[in-house]
């Protein structure tokens, strides 16, 4: 798997470790040649459009489930309620929002790739134990004004807060949650390399659990489980004897 570098450090390859990389759309995956079984799957690309259907057939595709890793995308705005609302009706990509609602309203900016509507999708269907959703590491939440308690810069988790980490937003090679995301499976295949009888929703609690929430990061609203830590979970695995 092509893993994004974090700027710290360059991540080594997880000896006896199979990667598959893959291209495929949304409403594909079902239709997979190959065998379904994998223990993590990375998706470094939100979906703004209703993806029930499509959540509810991986979730039947894949035996046993996968660790579903996703990122939030690279906008300023929040998964609220509202916006999970429109996205499931509706979908919330340029097009869609530009062709039903009108050119006044004052939601469009709020609502447009508010929300990775897979993972709302997982949470409608009660199926998002083995779900993470990866946002930026950065944000700042506005004191005063009209959009006080808002953030500027970084996705907010809003709805699917208990399924949020942050990770590095900038990597070696570009920046963007679509890097975060695999910076985030590099963690998960680590674990499961070195616990393979865990469930994918123990790894995700691992990965929540030993995550940093000091300073800026204890903000949940922002930053969800805080920022993924790399040192938590090997001091983890090493106090369970697994390193």
């Amino acid at each position: 798997m092509d893993v994004a570098k974090g700027d710290a450090h360059e991540l080594p390859v997880i000896e006896d470790f199979g990667y598959t990389k893959f291209e495929i759309n949304d409403g594909d995956m079902a239709d997979m040649s190959f065998p379904h079984r994998f223990d993590i799957i990375n998706m470094s690309a939100s979906t703004h459009h209703n993806s029930e259907d499509t959540v509810r057939r991986w979730d039947n595709t894949f035996a046993p489930k996968p660790l579903f890793i996703t990122s939030a995308g690279n906008g300023a705005n929040e998964c609220t309620e509202q916006a999970a609302e429109v996205g499931r009706t509706l979908g919330l990509s340029a097009w869609k929002l530009g062709n039903n609602t009108p050119e006044e309203h004052p939601d469009i900016d709020i609502l447009y790739k508010a929300c990775d509507m897979r993972m709302v999708a997982a949470v409608d269907l009660k199926i998002d134990e083995n779900w993470i959703i990866v946002g930026a590491d950065f944000g700042r939440r506005i004191e005063s004004g009209e959009f006080a308690g808002k953030f500027s810069g970084g996705q907010t988790p809003g709805i699917y807060k208990h399924r949020w980490i942050a990770a590095p937003y900038r990597t070696l090679r570009a920046q963007g949650t679509s890097f975060g995301a695999p910076y985030v499976s590099y963690y998960a295949s680590l674990i499961k390399s070195k616990m393979p009888h865990l469930e994918p929703e123990n790894i995700a609690e691992i990965i929540f659990n030993t995550a940093d929430k000091s300073g800026k990061y204890r903000d949940s609203d922002a930053y969800g489980h805080g920022l993924i830590n790399p040192a938590g979970i090997e001091t983890y695995l090493r106090e369970q004897g697994y390193w």
